[in-house]
């Protein structure tokens, strides 16, 4: 059973898809920039980040979208999470895009 596997029996909600997402890249974008944070889960949107993307995380449930501040819901902080712990694969495939 690989990293992954793993990962999927403690995220039943995530696929690898979702992790390999643009969406899933903008909110790992948004988290990793400090200069963006508010607060705790709280962040100002990027310039590099459109609208567009926003409001596709929006549908996914990964973010709340009120003007220009940015929270992240339970979802994403667990879509993160998931991305932080299986890097190798993240991290490929973040720098394929």
């Amino acid at each position: 059973m690989g990293t992954l596997d793993i990962l999927f029996n403690l995220f039943p909600n995530m696929k690898k898809n979702d992790i390999l997402s643009k969406e899933a890249q903008a909110l790992y974008t948004i988290w990793s920039d400090s200069t963006c944070q508010v607060s705790d889960k709280t962040f100002t949107r990027p310039l590099n980040i459109s609208i567009d993307r926003v409001v596709g995380m929006q549908k996914k449930g990964l973010v709340n979208y009120d003007g220009n501040k940015i929270s992240i819901t339970n979802n994403g902080i667990d879509l993160l999470k998931q991305m932080i712990l299986d890097d190798d694969d993240f991290a490929i495939s973040y720098k394929k895009s």
